[in-house]
C-alpha cells in the first residue's frame, strides 16, 4: 500500500507519520476488518487539537478507502465520522446570531476591516452575503419577531 500512496499522494510522509503515531499504537494488533466506527471516533476524540484530529481522520480514511477499492475490506469505518470544528469557529456561535454570522462571513470571504471612507464596497458585499445567510439560517416568522 505504501508504494500506491507514494505514487498518488504527495503528502505520503505526513500521512504515514500520522498513522504511525496515532493509529498503530492503538490498532496495531487488530485486524483491519475488526476496526469499527466507534474505534475511529475514540481515536479522533482523544486528539486534543482539532486540525491534527482532522488530519489523522483524513489519513485513516485514505487507508481504509484504498482497502475498500482493493476489495480487502467491505466498508470504510471512517465514513460518517464527523470532523472536529476548530475552537475559534465554535466560539463564534457564542457571539449571538448576527455577530456570529458576520464573523464567519468575514472569515470565509477574506474581507478585511477598512477605514470608513473605503468601507462602502466591502460593507455592501458583506450586507448582501449576510442577507442570504441570515435568510437561509433563520426562518422569518412572526413568532420570532421577524415579519
Amino acid at each position: 500500500m505504501l508504494r500506491f500512496m507514494k505514487k498518488k499522494n504527495k503528502s505520503c510522509k505526513q500521512a504515514e507519520a500520522l498513522v504511525q503515531r496515532h493509529l498503530l499504537p492503538r490498532w496495531g494488533s487488530l485486524q483491519a476488518a475488526a476496526i469499527t466506527r466507534s474505534d475511529v471516533k475514540a481515536v479522533i476524540s482523544s486528539i486534543a487539537r482539532p486540525v491534527l484530529a482532522n488530519q489523522v481522520l483524513a489519513a485513516c480514511s485514505a487507508v481504509f478507502s484504498w482497502a475498500v477499492r482493493e476489495e480487502l475490506l467491505k466498508v470504510n469505518p471512517c465514513v460518517g465520522v464527523e470532523r472536529k470544528v476548530p475552537l475559534f469557529w465554535a466560539a463564534f456561535d457564542q457571539a449571538g446570531l448576527l455577530a456570529s454570522v458576520a464573523l464567519k462571513v468575514i472569515l470565509l470571504t477574506g474581507q478585511r476591516p477598512r477605514p470608513s471612507h473605503q468601507a462602502a464596497t466591502s460593507a455592501a458585499t458583506i450586507t448582501v452575503v449576510l442577507a442570504h445567510v441570515v435568510t437561509a439560517t433563520v426562518p422569518c416568522t412572526k413568532r420570532n419577531g421577524w415579519e
